[in-house]
């Protein structure tokens, strides 16, 4: 049981980490960073789905690692991350 529970928390980790690195990236591109942090919440509910994660942790996981970087990009980033 213990093994599930570490490896839920780096699976968590990994999605939060991959969807701050999709908002950057997007960013770098001047593309439409809510769109993208919106696609990587709805991709990281559809993956949890698929490996029995939970799926409210892995969108809490996924929206928190979006805001993080949002919020290093600028403040209004962070507005347009956070009304999605």
């Amino acid at each position: 049981m213990q093994g599930t529970k570490a490896s839920g928390k780096e699976a968590l980790q990994a999605i939060s980490e991959t969807t701050s690195n999709v908002v950057k990236e997007t960013s770098d591109v001047t593309g439409d960073i809510a769109k993208a942090a919106r696609g990587a919440v709805q991709g990281a509910i559809a993956g949890a789905k698929e490996i029995s994660l939970d799926t409210t942790e892995a969108a809490s996981a996924a929206a928190t690692g979006a805001l993080k970087a949002a919020e290093q990009i600028s403040s209004k980033a962070a507005q347009q991350v956070a009304r999605r």
